[in-house]
């Protein structure tokens, strides 16, 4: 019978894999046939508005069927008149309905509301909310947003993984994983790079450098058959034509390094810019549908003066890649672009902003090697490299994604650029803050409310409970039959507002958790208590109700009863403490 018992863990860990291997399988499918027919409507909105009205066409990409060649609006007076209904289709009409004033209720970046949905909503976000965020993303890439159209194919993601989800009855844990693994899909089809689009998903969760490591496999299995079958309606080649780019010679190694300074610094800035524009957008009380009435009408003015302000600025890209774009060209398009996008991602325009710092990061790393060759006239550079490099490193600063910007490159260009991009990479990730363009990342995973719950129990042993939280907001959960200290979770006392946590008198009470704004945060000796906190303590009944200043009660009050717990008295305290030191370095508790 021994080897039976072997036998059943060895084929029930199979059967999971595959059950998981399945539903990838699925996703990936699903998304290759949906993504390719939002590819296609995308580019005949295009051609039925924008050139259809206008006659204004942008460049576009070779691998997209489009043409290296900006044709002008015949009629440009009709630029803010398109841009004006095609931003704010939707959003006026949603806007009064939902009463909003200062919050946009439409999530302008699909990529950024996607991540929200992850880390808030459990991967299960609104369908109608959502079907609005879609439909305007549509019309606004449709008729020329200078943003991405990765935020659009995002917004689809959102809106089918939910539905695959109850269709397959899956667990919450697996939902979150196709959820992931739907968005890694889309974005790989997206950026015609399934695998950096699958490292891209599970690490731009948060700010931190972790990742959401049991998505991996499903996001890579999903996004490799989605782009498989997207290529067989679409093709397989890269998303830019690029010239044969080998190995630099290692003396250019220094400048690849300084420009991934310069890139660190201008995504440092443009993050900073960006959340100031939204911050004053929010204190000026203006109603969301004219901040983006104001935002459409000013793009679509600067449109009828120049080709540079609509698109999603590929095209511009791919034509700076083949060195077709003089240093005051693409000075120009640099400036325009970066005022036009900080405009629409900062007002609530549809769109991704992943896109956008591509073409920015890739401006500045042309302009860089295009001053290189005027310095250095006989030395042999390739604008194409730094171009590229610059693309890497200005993604990995405003984004958090150090891995998936080397990786999206290389998949783009090959192996011959991966000591360079590795050094301006690392320096643009090393040298930017923890704010990125992607608000709704979570500091760690330990500070998502995906996981607080798994936290908990990581932290206390009790594998078994239902749902720690949920317990504790009705009552104090005993820890063992035999012992007096109880898990609370309770507000923090007015007296200990702004207090640090290490200047506080515990009592012999361990705080196992902070609960901040929906998240759970790892308790450190240098954080300071917020007056809407909550505490997650561990404590006996009497230091308890010293703690809160309740009189100690004659009897013991009746605690909830924790199903399956072990039956010797474990050393819970030793253990949380231990736990919790894992994730404080100085370990200040």
């Amino acid at each position: 019978m021994q080897p039976t018992r072997r036998a059943l863990p060895f084929f029930g860990a199979r059967l999971e894999t595959g059950r998981v291997v399945l539903y990838s399988i699925g996703t990936g499918l699903l998304v290759g046939l949906l993504g390719s027919g939002l590819a296609w409507l995308l580019e005949r909105f295009q051609d039925w508005f924008l050139l259809g009205f206008t006659g204004f066409s942008p460049p576009g990409l070779p691998s997209e069927g489009g043409v290296l060649q900006s044709y002008p609006a015949e009629q440009a007076w009709l630029l803010p008149v398109l841009t004006l209904f095609g931003f704010t289709t939707l959003i006026f009409w949603y806007s009064r309905r939902k009463t909003a004033v200062t919050t946009s209720p439409l999530e302008s970046d699909g990529v950024n509301g996607a991540i929200q949905a992850y880390h808030q909503q459990n991967a299960n976000p609104e369908a109608r909310r959502t079907a609005f965020e879609l439909v305007q993303g549509i019309f606004a890439a449709g008729l020329g947003a200078p943003t991405g159209r990765e935020g659009v194919f995002a917004s689809l993601a959102m809106l089918i993984a939910p539905v695959f989800s109850r269709i397959s009855r899956l667990s919450d844990e697996d939902r979150r994983l196709m959820f992931v693994a739907t968005l890694a899909a889309m974005l790989g089809i997206a950026l015609r790079a399934p695998i950096a689009a699958a490292v891209l998903a599970v690490e731009m969760l948060y700010r931190r450098f972790e990742f959401e490591i049991e998505a991996l496999m499903p996001a890579v299995l999903s996004s490799v058959i989605a782009f498989a079958v997207y290529g067989l309606f679409n093709g397989f080649a890269p998303l830019f034509e690029l010239p044969q780019l080998g190995g630099q010679p290692t003396a250019l190694l220094p400048a690849f390094f300084v420009l991934g300074l310069l890139e660190a610094a201008a995504a440092a800035g443009f993050v900073i810019a960006l959340r100031g524009l939204r911050e004053g957008w929010a204190i000026s009380k203006i109603p969301v549908w004219l901040r983006v009435a104001t935002a459409a009408l000013l793009i679509g003015v600067f449109a009828i003066f120049t080709p540079y302000a609509l698109g999603d600025g590929l095209g511009w890209m791919q034509l700076s890649l083949s060195s077709f774009l003089p240093i005051g060209t693409v000075l120009t398009l640099l400036l325009l672009r970066a005022g036009m996008v900080l405009l629409a991602g900062s007002s609530g325009v549809t769109g991704g902003l992943i896109t956008p710092s591509l073409v920015l990061g890739g401006c500045i790393g042309n302009l860089y090697a295009q001053g290189l060759n005027i310095l250095f006239p006989n030395y042999p550079i390739e604008p194409a490299a730094f171009t590229l490099a610059g693309m890497a490193a200005f993604l990995a600063g405003a984004v958090n994604a150090p891995l998936a910007a080397t990786l999206l490159i290389t998949e783009w260009s090959g192996y011959g650029l991966l000591v360079p991009l590795l050094l301006t990479t690392l320096a643009g990730y090393a040298l930017t803050g923890r704010e990125s363009i992607l608000a709704a990342q979570a500091e760690s995973r330990s500070s998502s409310p995906v996981h607080i719950n798994e936290y908990l129990k990581r932290a206390t042993g009790l594998r078994d409970t239902p749902d720690l939280l949920d317990l504790l907001e009705r009552d104090a959960l005993a820890i063992s039959d035999d012992d007096d200290e109880r898990l609370y979770r309770l507000p923090v006392p007015e007296t200990w507002r702004n207090q640090l946590v290490r200047d506080l008198d515990w009592q012999d009470t361990l705080l196992v958790a902070i609960l901040r704004d929906g998240h759970v945060r790892v308790p450190r000796g240098s954080t300071a208590l917020e007056e809407h906190d909550e505490l997650v303590v561990m404590a006996d009944r009497r230091t308890h109700a010293r703690l809160t200043g309740q009189p100690l009660p004659e009897e013991i009050p009746e605690v909830v009863e924790t199903p399956n717990l072990e039956s010797e008295k474990p050393n819970l305290r030793a253990r949380i403490t231990g736990f919790l030191g894992r994730f404080s370095r100085k370990k200040e508790l």
